[in-house]
């Protein structure tokens, strides 16, 4: 056999090995959900430019989102998101990082989530306004197969300076 295809069955083989033991994976999740209005964050004196909150009526939010990243041993899920939201007429966008934690390997186990970003809506704002999003979840996991599973998860959401409790329902992949 030449050296060139004993170099290419050596690396063939070493890489079957390393995908085959390897404890991280290509994942991704897709989520519908729902944010209930709690509270503006802030009380601002309106100066001559002021046309209101950001979300100025306490709208309650309606979301579709989907996130791609990698689980490392079952446990941790790391990602990138981007999600679609509608305020009851006031339409935005958020990109976030998105990291999960199971507690268990069990088919039925608690998850943690948090969600770190970036928020625009189109409101009633000349160009709309921009805002940090930062949310924090706690909810329950069932597994379907080894890499896919369905879950539900609530907890609390900051996005254009406004608090809410977000209802979710998601499919892991």
């Amino acid at each position: 056999m030449s050296k060139k295809r004993l170099l290419i069955a050596l690396i063939l083989l070493i890489v079957a090995g390393v995908k085959s033991y390897s404890q991280i994976a290509y994942s991704g999740k897709i989520e519908l959900g729902y944010l209930a209005f709690k509270h503006q964050l802030l009380d601002v004196d309106p100066g001559p430019n002021y046309r209101g909150s950001h979300l100025d009526k306490g709208q309650n939010g309606k979301e579709i989102s989907m996130s791609n990243g990698i689980s490392i041993h079952d446990k941790w899920y790391t990602g990138i998101g981007v999600a679609y939201l509608n305020f009851e007429g006031i339409n935005g966008i958020s990109v976030y990082s998105d990291v999960d934690y199971r507690l268990l390997k069990t088919k039925l186990t608690p998850v943690f989530n948090m969600k770190l970003g970036y928020n625009h809506s189109w409101n009633q704002y000349e160009n709309g306004t921009k805002s940090v999003l930062f949310e924090l979840g706690v909810g329950v996991c069932y597994k379907l197969s080894k890499k896919r599973a369905i879950y539900i998860q609530s907890g609390f959401s900051v996005i254009q300076e406004a608090s809410f409790t977000p209802f979710r329902i998601g499919f892991k992949f």
